[in-house]
């Protein structure tokens, strides 16, 4: 069953790249997706949810250069039984926060992750 899980899942990943390069929050959250997926599913982490904070955006946009957008996203997820680094195994941590910048020109960018 995992097997097909993961299939559907990297079929909605090739989905979300080709799809990605709009200039619309929902292209900044597929930035996120696609970082997640790629770094993060395939070693046993499981993204349980993923929000676009927009107050927290609007706050970061003013601080922005010119011309730069910001998105600011929070997310929970599960970790797998078996991890390495700081995280702790088989656990969900929430609020776990990503700030993606675009300028005119560029797609999002992830510029920072991880703090909650």
């Amino acid at each position: 069953m995992r097997k097909y899980i993961i299939i559907i899942t990297v079929c909605c990943v090739f989905a979300m790249i080709l799809a990605g390069c709009g200039s619309s929050i929902k292209s900044a959250e597929n930035t996120v997706r696609r970082e997640f997926f790629l770094h993060w599913t395939l070693k046993g982490y499981e993204l349980i949810d993923l929000q676009y904070d927009a107050k927290q955006s609007e706050e970061m946009k003013k601080e922005a250069a010119e011309g730069e957008d910001v998105a600011v996203f929070t997310s929970s997820f599960k970790t797998p039984d078996k991890t390495e680094g700081s995280l702790s195994p088989d656990r969900v941590y929430t609020g776990w926060g990503w700030i993606l910048k675009r300028s005119k020109n560029s797609g999002w960018k992830i510029v920072n992750y991880g703090f909650g």
